[in-house]
């Protein structure tokens, strides 16, 4: 995969549906475009399994034994839904970008 592009204009707003909330392009995003970068305090396993189902709901798992877990509230990437047709993909462990 390409070196990822920054998004310029982005337009992903929070929408509330029948299953909750979720993120929505507003426009067409060029492959390659960063949409996501995580952040969050990075823990170990051992600190993960005590933390709360919160935490444990906003977290992204980035290497065997490493997770990254929300500091405080979720971010609009916490937002962004599995699909069974994707258009959005892993770059690294902590960036979604457009396919």
């Amino acid at each position: 995969m390409a070196d990822p592009r920054p998004a310029t204009r982005v337009g992903l707003p929070l929408a509330r549906g029948p299953a909750g909330r979720g993120v929505i392009a507003t426009e067409a995003i060029d492959a390659g475009t960063v949409v996501v970068a995580y952040g969050g305090q990075v823990v170990d396993a051992t600190t993960f399994a005590a933390m709360s189902s919160y935490q444990h709901t906003y977290s992204l798992q980035i290497a065997e034994r490493l997770f990254m877990v929300i500091r405080d509230e979720p971010e609009l990437g916490d937002y962004i839904n599995h699909s069974c047709d994707p258009n959005l993909g892993l770059m690294g462990a902590t960036m979604l970008v457009a396919m």
